[in-house]
Order: C-alpha cells, then structure tokens, then sequence
C-alpha cells in the first residue's frame, strides 16, 4: 500500500506530497526553482505494481513534466525514502545527490538495506524490492549544493549510519530532516526505528547549531515559522539536552 494522500504547497515554491504506507505516513517534497527547475528531496517507498511512478505523479500534479526534475536529494537510504529513486531516474533522467554509504547500497545491482533496530528492542529487516540508481554526486557533510540558493548538506547519522539532513538557504533557513526527527500530529520524535540511539541524539544536539525558520520532515507535519524555537523546546537548549522529556 502506498497511495497519495495529498499535495500542499508550503511555500511559494515548495510542495509536499503525502503518501499512505498503512502504518505511517512519509513525505516527498519538491522544490520549484525558476533556475534550477524541480529539485526533489526523498522519493518514497517503492510504488505498488502497475501504478505510476509517485513521483512522476506528484510532478504531474503540481502542472510539470517529469522532464523537468534535473535533481533528486535523498536524506538516507531506507525504502520508503529511496525506494522510488531508481525507477524515476530511469524516467526523467535525473541527477542523485546522496551521502557515500547510502550511494553505496542505492548503485548495487540489487539494492539492500542492513537491519535496523526497534526502539525498545527487536529488529525489523525491509524486504522492499529497490531498483538500483546511479548516484552521481557523493555528498559530504558542510558542502553547499548550488541550487535553488544553497543547500547545506548536515551528516546526521542515528537513524542510519548514512542519514543526511538539508539546509535550505531560503525563508529563513527549511531543515529537511528526513527521519533524524519526525513531528507526526506536530509533536517532534525520535523516529521509532534507529542504528544507534546515542549517534542519533548526538546530531540532535548538533541541529541545534543551526539557523532555520521552518522544519520539513520525513514524516509529520511542516513547521512554518519559529521551528527553531520549537526544535529547542523539544530537545532542550545547546548544551543541555533534554532528549527522553515530554
């Protein structure tokens, strides 16, 4: 199951698709640069058979041409974020930035995730079938993505050992954070699932040294303006977190 929920436009020029997987729900967003045309950050999981690429779907919907996404970000490599990458690649053509280790996994003939652990115990091994991409930008952590006015790369590892946020240069700073944190029913979480708890809470504390106005998560809800002030009083100022309150 992975049908579309709906398409918000968040800014003037950047959209979110949410897509239904049953037991949760992940986002896609897509940035409209007049210059850089549509940069699209997470293509999530991978579509039921015999249905339209979601992607090319949701670039249908919002009025362009699959032709017209020059570049896809991945924040990591689980199947409901990549799981579309390689198909849509296929389709349109488009460039892939990624982190090195994912890149890795994403580039193998028959792409495979490593198990990954269950908050409170247990282990939840994907079995999603991902057709491999070409990842033709390895990206590393402070390197500044020319497009659309700038995206920082941020390494957050913890939910993955190749987990990457973005800094979009643009309304004052949008954190795309992929699943270092989610904000389901606007209440910001760990993601249930992780690698490894204390990494994860480590680049927490390093979000916290960043400047943003508005927070995009992988799954949850869009924080339009003070996200900074919202990231703090969930997690407790620099310096002194507070990370298993509330």
């Amino acid at each position: 199951m992975f049908t579309l929920l709906n398409i918000q436009q968040l800014e003037s020029d950047l959209y979110q698709a949410s897509f239904d997987m049953g037991l949760t729900v992940v986002n896609i967003f897509v940035i409209n640069d007049p210059v850089d045309g549509l940069i699209v950050i997470d293509t999530g999981a991978p579509k039921v058979e015999g249905a339209e690429n979601p992607v090319a779907q949701v670039i249908k919907s919002i009025g362009r041409e699959q032709q017209g996404v020059p570049n896809i970000l991945l924040t990591h490599a689980h199947p409901d974020h990549v799981g579309n990458a390689g198909e849509f690649q296929q389709q349109a053509g488009a460039v892939i930035w990624m982190n090195p280790q994912g890149a890795e996994l994403l580039e193998a003939d028959l792409p495979t995730l490593l198990p990954v652990k269950i908050r409170g115990g247990g282990i939840r091994i994907p079995d999603a079938n991902i057709i491999s991409a070409k990842v033709q930008h390895k990206i590393v952590d402070g390197q500044m993505i020319d497009l659309a006015g700038g995206i920082e790369v941020i390494d957050t590892p913890g939910h993955s050992q190749d987990h990457q946020s973005f800094l979009w240069h643009r309304h004052g700073g949008v954190l795309f954070t992929g699943d270092a944190v989610t904000n389901v029913h606007n209440r910001m979480d760990f993601a249930p699932f992780y690698d490894d708890l204390e990494e994860e809470m480590r680049s927490v504390e390093k979000l916290k040294g960043y400047t943003f106005e508005k927070i995009a998560s992988g799954h949850g809800d869009y924080i339009p303006h003070g996200a900074r002030t919202v990231f703090l009083q969930r997690w407790g100022s620099r310096g002194n977190p507070s990370f298993l309150c509330g």
